[in-house]
């Protein structure tokens, strides 16, 4: 249903000792000096006010959901799984969950990544303030890997109970046969410091500098290990999004991470630099060489859109995206690209979730793995309320040694609001992580 974009409501004040919305993904101050809520009182965050350090206060909620299911293993070597968390909260504020999966006694190591979302207001349809999902905390233990998730769907006065759902693939490998690590910086903190810093895999920024809904922002990792291949595989770990001024309709929301390349190279402008950290930018280059191929360097573009029927309007943004390296690791990314939707160019209508099924065959790995690395959803026409938004992937297909080499995967996705129906669409990009040449197969 569609609804005027302003609604009466009374003054909040807000309690510094919970988080709060406008700062769920730590909006800088000094960028967002004018008030958050057209009929509320502003009060800008205390000085020390810390993302990292609320995160870790946050309680833990209750979570449901099966056990991970088992997408495929090759005994010895690898295991991987797919499941799925749940949580619902009486209010807008965060949810913080963790959740543990049992692992072969081969495995010495172990990842856990984001592949897909879905939130949903538990009652009426609503404006969006924000919202977000993250995988963070993962740490392996002997036969055992723990993780943190976190996820948001609020509107400005954060008193609407919501739903979230979290989708996780789980890769459980023996590196004496299969070559490859991953970069677990954040193992014992969410953020492993409060500064831009070369091995930091997350970032938040503001689209200030953009001139579109569309913005980009540029970022890297450093990692000594990643230069024993030459190939570096980033994940999706975790996204969120917050307007800057108060919760509007939405229309568009889009991610792409693209452009992985075991690469880094000087930044001559500020607004260029790398983001790092909390409102960090870094430029790991600053003195000749003015770039650097390879040794452990991976860098890549986070590509965003939140978006009403405005062109623009001011959001933050933060990612967080940790790296695979090693001499087995390979990507297999296909070309995406995202862009501000304008005008009307209907598609199916209807609130019913909108699945795709997905084979690729001819896969030139031994072991090959989707990944949700982009995506673009929302509504055709023009901007609504949201009752659900969300894309996952709920089914995941591959056997080892199969002579045709096929990866199979269903993506499916919900973007509507109570009771209209309105037109919407869903485009996504998975990328395939590939470990191992499979036999016979030809890598150039």
């Amino acid at each position: 249903m569609r609804a005027p974009e302003s609604r009466e409501r009374g003054k909040i004040e807000v309690d510094t000792n919970k988080v709060s919305l406008r700062w769920a993904f730590i909006v800088p101050a000094a960028l967002l000096l004018t008030a958050l809520l057209s009929s509320c009182t502003f009060h800008p965050p205390q000085p020390n006010f810390d993302l990292c350090e609320e995160f870790e206060q946050l309680p833990l909620t209750a979570v449901s959901g099966d056990p991970p299911a088992v997408v495929f293993e090759d005994p010895g070597t690898i295991k991987v799984m797919h499941g799925s968390g749940n949580a619902r909260r009486a209010d807008g504020h965060f949810i913080k969950v963790q959740q543990s999966a049992e692992l072969p006694d081969y495995a010495n190591q172990a990842t856990v990544f984001l592949n897909g979302w879905d939130l949903s207001y538990a009652g009426s349809d609503h404006h969006v303030g924000g919202l977000g999902t993250l995988v963070a905390r993962v740490r392996v233990e002997p036969r055992k890997l723990t993780w943190n998730a976190v996820g948001i769907l609020a509107e400005n006065n954060q008193d609407e109970a919501y739903n979230w759902t979290y989708y996780y693939t789980i890769v459980a490998w023996n590196d004496a046969n299969l070559h490859a690590m991953v970069d677990h910086n954040d193992a014992e903190f969410y953020c492993k410091t409060k500064e831009a810093d070369g091995s930091d895999n997350f970032f938040q920024a503001n689209n200030s500098a953009m001139s579109t809904a569309l913005s980009c922002f540029p970022s890297f990792l450093s990692n000594a290990a990643f230069a024993s291949g030459r190939t570096v595989a980033v994940l999706p770990r975790g996204f969120g999004f917050v307007w800057s001024d108060r919760d509007h309709h939405l229309r568009q929301l889009g991610y792409n991470l693209e452009s992985s390349e075991a690469f880094i190279h000087h930044q001559v402008f500020d607004k260029f630099f790398y983001y790092k950290a909390l409102n960090g930018k870094m430029n790991p280059l600053p003195t000749p060489p003015t770039a650097r191929a390879g040794s452990g360097f991976v860098s890549w573009n986070s590509y965003a859109i939140m978006k009403d029927d405005d062109d623009r309007r001011g959001y933050a943004f933060a990612d967080w995206s940790p790296a695979w390296g090693g001499s087995d690791v390979s990507i297999i990314q296909p070309a995406f690209s995202i862009e501000p939707q304008g005008g009307s160019n209907p598609v199916a209508s209807g609130i019913k979730t909108k699945p795709e099924e997905v084979v690729v065959d001819n896969i030139p790995y031994k072991y090959a793995i989707p990944m949700l690395t982009g995506w673009d959803i929302g509504y055709e026409g023009t901007d609504q309320h949201v009752k659900q938004i969300g894309i996952w992937i709920d089914e995941i297909k591959w056997t080892p040694g199969d002579p045709t080499r096929t990866l199979r995967y269903k993506v499916s996705s919900m973007v509507r609001d109570n009771d209209s129906d309105p037109p919407n669409y869903f485009r996504h990009k998975v990328t395939i992580l590939g470990l191992g040449p499979a036999t016979g197969a030809q890598i150039k």
